[in-house]
């Protein structure tokens, strides 16, 4: 009731602004949205402008922890710092999504021969938390120890020490790609 919708951003007005979005976007606190162009840069919608950058980022996922852009590049976890991309740490593999956890945990996941992997990056180690045999994770967030994926229309859940749960399956819909959770009263958006 008390609830107001703004639209930021609608598929006619990027063909105005220019650019070319992928599906990725990052809300920092108390910022304003950052999108991920299909030319892997940076934009910021309310400035209406790129972040600074020499030369083309190539970015290919990106996430925000703790007010810092961690993003890849092929087969590279970085991060984004004075207009370029400082690569530290090298993935198992080129097209991995990377998402931010709390207390600055970092998972990266992606596809893995019919199925899909999820790897818990932390202490320089990088640890296997799920494997999925079948199927590709379409959409993935964490609150706590505890994260949840989408295959296709279905969202799992998993903590330390269990198996990977069925949450819940989106009759009707074919495809989640994107999940949020709100920590305060423990609802799931998708």
């Amino acid at each position: 009731k008390d609830a107001a919708l703004t639209h930021l951003l609608i598929p006619q007005s990027t063909k105005g602004l220019g650019i070319n979005l992928s599906p990725q976007f990052e809300v920092p606190e108390g910022g304003s949205p950052v999108l991920l162009t299909r030319e892997g840069n940076l934009y910021d919608l309310e400035k209406r402008s790129y972040y600074p950058h020499t030369k083309p980022l190539n970015i290919t996922s990106f996430t925000i922890s703790s007010s810092l852009f961690v993003v890849i590049r092929k087969d590279m976890l970085g991060w984004y710092e004075d207009g370029a991309v400082k690569e530290r740490i090298k993935l198992p593999q080129t097209g991995m999504k990377v998402a931010a956890g709390p207390k600055q945990r970092i998972y990266v996941y992606g596809d893995r021969g019919a199925g899909s992997m999820i790897y818990l990056l932390e202490d320089g180690q990088e640890i296997p938390l799920v494997e999925v045999s079948r199927g590709r994770i379409t959409a993935f967030t964490a609150i706590g120890e505890r994260i949840f994926y989408a295959v296709g229309n279905v969202i799992f859940t998993i903590a330390k020490g269990e198996r990977p749960g069925l949450l819940f399956a989106a009759e009707g819909e074919g495809l989640i790609r994107s999940l949020a959770i709100d920590p305060k009263i423990g609802v799931i958006y998708f």
